[in-house]
C-alpha cells in the first residue's frame, strides 16, 4: 500500500513538474497565458467557462492568440500508437466522407452566379451566425481592414456548409482567393510521385498569368490550367496527357468521346467539333506555282498520270488519308496548288484559242485578198478575151 502511494506521489510530481516547464517555456517563449474566463456570444447571455490562450478576452469558446509567425500556432497529429487497431478501409477511403455512387437524391432548381465581392455578413440563411471554424491574421497597420476588423482571414468553415481560403465568406462549396502576384497557383491537385518527395503529378489553377508562364503559349493577364506528371526538369511535364470527357463505358459503341491533349500539345477530340471560325496555322503555301521556273505538267502528261494512280499528283490517295487521316492545313494548300495549276492551264488554252482565232483571222484575210487577185485575174482575162476577139474579127474583115 506505501509503496502504491509512493508511486503515485512520485507520478504527481513528475507531471506537476513537467506542467510547470511547459508553462515556463510558454510564458518564457511566446507569452502565451491559459485563462479561462467568461465569452458573450452576441446575445444578453455572458457564458462562463470560455477557454483563452494568449488573451483574456476569448472571442469564443476557445480561442489561441499569438502574434509570432515564425511559430506554429495549433497544431494536431495523429500518429499510429502501438495500441491503435489497424486500418479497416481502403486507402484511397479518407475516413471521413464516403464515396457517393450511382445519382445522388435532392438538387434542382437554379444556381446564382457566384457574387463578386468578399465582404458579406452573413451566409445564406444563416443570418447573422458565425463561422464554426476561423483561422486569422492580424493585419498590418499598411493593409486595409476586412469585414472583421482587424483580421485577414486565411481559412474558414461556415455553419450551411461552406469553406473558404483567404476570404471571409465562401461564394461556393470551396472557394479560394488566391494572394499571389503573377505566375501563381490559386489551387493544386495532385499526388507525390513515387521515388521523388519534392515532385508532384498535378493540375494547377493560375489565375493571373504573365508571358510566357508555365509555357511560351501564356501571354501576360491571361488565367490558365496546367498539368504535369511531375518526371521533367523541376517537376515540369514529360510525358503526362490530359483528358476532358465524360465518365463513360470505354468497351460500349455509344461512348461519347471526350477532348485529349498530349505532352506536345496536341488535341485529340472524339466527337463533332463546331465553331464559328477556324483559324489554322500553315506550314507552306502554294504560290511557288506561279514563279517562272515552275514546271507544269502538260496535260497529256496530266492524263497518264491521272490513269495510272487514280489520283491526283501530290493529293494524298485514299488510303493514305484512310491511315493517317485529313491534314486540314496540308490539304488546304494542296487544294489551292491544283487550283493555281487549273488556272495555269486555263491561262495556256485561253492563249491557244486566241492565237488559233488570230491564225484564222489572217487566213481569212489572206483568202480574201488571194480572192480578190483570182478576181482581178479574172477580169483581165476577160479584158484579153475581148480585145482578142476584135483582132479576130477585125482580121477576119480584112
Amino acid at each position: 500500500m506505501k509503496k502504491n502511494i509512493l508511486k503515485l506521489s512520485l507520478r504527481k510530481g513528475i507531471m506537476n513538474a513537467v506542467s510547470l516547464l511547459a508553462l515556463s517555456t510558454i510564458s518564457t517563449v511566446s507569452l502565451l497565458a491559459q485563462t479561462p474566463s467568461t465569452w458573450n456570444g452576441g446575445n444578453s447571455t455572458t457564458t462562463s467557462g470560455a477557454l483563452g490562450i494568449g488573451t483574456v478576452n476569448p472571442q469564443g469558446w476557445e480561442e489561441i492568440k499569438y502574434c509570432n509567425d515564425q511559430q506554429n500556432g495549433l497544431v494536431i497529429t495523429n500518429t499510429i500508437c502501438p495500441s491503435a487497431p489497424a486500418l479497416n478501409y481502403p486507402l484511397s477511403f479518407d475516413g471521413v466522407f464516403e464515396p457517393i455512387f450511382g445519382t445522388e437524391p435532392g438538387g434542382g432548381g437554379s444556381i446564382p452566379y457566384p457574387i463578386a465581392n468578399f465582404t458579406l455578413n452573413q451566409y445564406g440563411s444563416f443570418v447573422n451566425s458565425k463561422p464554426m471554424l476561423w483561422a486569422r491574421m492580424q493585419n498590418h497597420s499598411s493593409f486595409l481592414s476586412s469585414a472583421s476588423g482587424p483580421y485577414t482571414s486565411r481559412f474558414i468553415v461556415t455553419p450551411n456548409g461552406t469553406s473558404g481560403v483567404n476570404i471571409e465568406v465562401p461564394r461556393a462549396t470551396f472557394d479560394i482567393k488566391s494572394l499571389g502576384s503573377y505566375n501563381y497557383p490559386g489551387l493544386i491537385v495532385g499526388r507525390q510521385q513515387i521515388n521523388s518527395p519534392s515532385n508532384t503529378q498535378h493540375l494547377m489553377f493560375i489565375p493571373l498569368l504573365h508571358t510566357d508562364g508555365y509555357n511560351s503559349i501564356s501571354q501576360q493577364y491571361d488565367q490558365g490550367m496546367f498539368f504535369t506528371d511531375g518526371k521533367g526538369s523541376g517537376g515540369s511535364n514529360a510525358n503526362g496527357s490530359y483528358v476532358i470527357a465524360p465518365w463513360a463505358d470505354p468497351n460500349s459503341a455509344l461512348s461519347p468521346g471526350g477532348l485529349r491533349i498530349d505532352a506536345q500539345g496536341n488535341l485529340q477530340v472524339h466527337g463533332t467539333t463546331r465553331t464559328t471560325q477556324l483559324n489554322v496555322n500553315l506550314k507552306w503555301w502554294s504560290d511557288f506555282v506561279f514563279e517562272q521556273d515552275y514546271k507544269l505538267m502538260s496535260l497529256n502528261e496530266l492524263e497518264k498520270f491521272i490513269n495510272e494512280n487514280k489520283h491526283l499528283p501530290n493529293v494524298p490517295s485514299e488510303n493514305e488519308l484512310k491511315e493517317a487521316g485529313l491534314d486540314v492545313a496540308e490539304m488546304q494548300a494542296i487544294q489551292i496548288q491544283k487550283i493555281e495549276e487549273l488556272t495555269l492551264y486555263t491561262i495556256a488554252q485561253e492563249k491557244e484559242i486566241k492565237a488559233q482565232e488570230k491564225t484564222i483571222i489572217e487566213l481569212k484575210e489572206k483568202d480574201k485578198q488571194l480572192a480578190e487577185q483570182l478576181n482581178n485575174q479574172q477580169e483581165e482575162l476577160e479584158d484579153l478575151k475581148k480585145k482578142l476577139n476584135l483582132l479576130l474579127e477585125a482580121q477576119l474583115q480584112k
